[in-house]
């Protein structure tokens, strides 16, 4: 599939058993350049803190 010029593909996503994200993981390319990256969830449900990027 192809997202906003990116062409995804190995795209996997790993569910719990309550089938909250655990795991997922990709490979995107763009202009001749391919990276795969991951996200690992390990905090269902806890306080998140997004700072402002806009804040010096």
């Amino acid at each position: 599939m192809t997202i906003m010029g990116v062409a995804l593909s190995d795209v996997q996503l790993y569910l719990r058993p309550d089938h909250l994200g655990a795991y997922a993981m990709g490979t995107g390319s763009f202009g001749g350049i391919t990276t795969t990256t991951s996200n690992t969830f390990l905090q269902w449900g806890g306080d998140v803190d997004v700072p402002d990027p806009r804040a010096e």
